[in-house]
């Protein structure tokens, strides 16, 4: 069977010139703009290869609109003041450290440098103020600390590759040798530290291989990171029952990544991948975007009740879940089944890192264009085939 993505990447590069709100974007089409939707939508441009054909005047006026978020003294990205109140998951640091991340990324995509470096960071050059930093961080959810090191190592990228630091470049190896002593080499994920989490442990260790494969380094235990990513995969093809747009690219590019350095399992990993594949042309919506999750299972009464809000109406109270946001926090509120500037990024990466690994199972594709630095979205054939085992290895 061959999968067809010529009419998928239409309609979806349709829905991406609407989405936008000038020279920025809400999370949705309807949504306020906002900082971090904008950034998603750069990356999604850059993507779907579309971000070449803005102008010079829309480039440079959306990477202003990005830099003027910018601190001076900390070098963060701040969308105004973030409220405990307003998150459930998170704390404010790390909201203000996610602004940043995507930030750098998204300047990066158009091709300017922030105002200033971030030098929140600096202190991350201390090795034993880094190691207290992520010793004390929530390791009994590895997929949640994942991503404070993910912008922890972007930020130290950065300030080597712009600043020359080289004391950032020997940090960023040490995080990596922290990563090798706690990794789990049964399953070759980053567990829970007092339990076994096979799903959220796959959705953690994806935020730390491009920065392996970056580096040249192969990380320990691929075969095992294999074997549990195809135990995550549920029925309808998706690695969250569901769906999850970005816990389905941790799966997929996990096992791309590993495909590409190990013959383990292989009938396994394109079965297993192909089906994501299709699971995910089967769910792009009408209007030629993605959601984030979806909903196409809902009982008959579920959809019922969103649809007239009948259970607010006469009971007060909802019964069925109708918006998801961004990172817990309020201000990104996406209605759950509306198209959504995240997905519009993170469902066609997953296709086309597919397609990619197995070009002669599709049709219409496009040239993707992928991160040119190392974090979500990075893909770099040549390094990941060249990485070499260093420090713990097995499997």
């Amino acid at each position: 069977m061959s999968y067809d993505l010529g009419p998928s990447h239409q309609r979806l590069t349709s829905w991406l010139l609407h989405a936008w709100s000038g020279t920025s974007c809400g999370l949705h089409a309807a949504g306020p703009p906002r900082l971090m939707p904008t950034c998603f939508g750069v990356l999604a441009a850059e993507c779907n290869g579309q971000l070449g054909k803005f102008s010079e005047e829309r480039r440079d006026a959306v990477a202003d609109y990005i830099l003027g978020h910018q601190q001076s003294d900390t070098g963060l990205f701040v969308d105004g003041l973030v409220e405990k109140s307003h998150i459930s998951l998170h704390t404010p640091r790390y909201i203000y450290l996610q602004h940043t991340y995507f930030a750098l990324h998204a300047l990066d995509a158009l091709a300017r440098e922030p105002n200033h470096p971030v030098y929140w960071s600096e202190r991350m050059k201390s090795l034993e103020y880094m190691r207290g930093w992520f010793d004390g961080g929530p390791w009994h959810s590895p997929w949640l600390h994942s991503n404070h090191f993910m912008f922890i190592l972007t930020f130290l990228q950065q300030l080597h590759e712009r600043e020359g630091d080289q004391d950032a470049l020997s940090t960023f190896d040490a995080i990596l040798d922290y990563l090798d002593a706690r990794q789990d080499p049964q399953t070759g994920t980053w567990q829970p530290e007092c339990w076994r989490d096979d799903q959220h442990a796959i959705f953690a260790g994806y935020h730390f291989l491009p920065y392996y494969f970056w580096r040249g380094r192969r990380p320990p235990f691929v075969e095992q990171q294999i074997d549990t990513t195809l135990g995550i995969q549920s029925a309808d093809g998706f690695y969250l029952p569901g769906g999850g747009a970005c816990e389905d690219l941790d799966a997929v590019h996990t096992l791309v990544m590993m495909a590409m350095i190990s013959d383990h399992r292989a009938d396994d990993v394109k079965q297993s991948l192909l089906r994501c594949a299709r699971a995910i042309l089967t769910h792009q919506n009408a209007d030629g975007g993605f959601s984030n999750y979806s909903i196409r299972r809902e009982g008959l009464a579920s959809r019922w009740m969103r649809r007239t809000n009948a259970d607010q109406v006469f009971l007060r109270r909802n019964l069925v879940k109708r918006t998801w946001n961004y990172s817990s926090w309020k201000p990104l509120a996406c209605p759950l089944d509306a198209s959504d500037m995240w997905s519009a990024w993170f469902r066609p990466l997953s296709l086309i890192l597919i397609a990619d690994l197995y070009p002669s199972d599709f049709t219409g594709q496009w040239t993707p264009t992928y991160r040119r630095i190392p974090g979500l979205g990075w893909h770099d054939p040549v390094a990941i085939r060249g990485a070499v085992p260093t420090g713990n290895q097995g499997g």
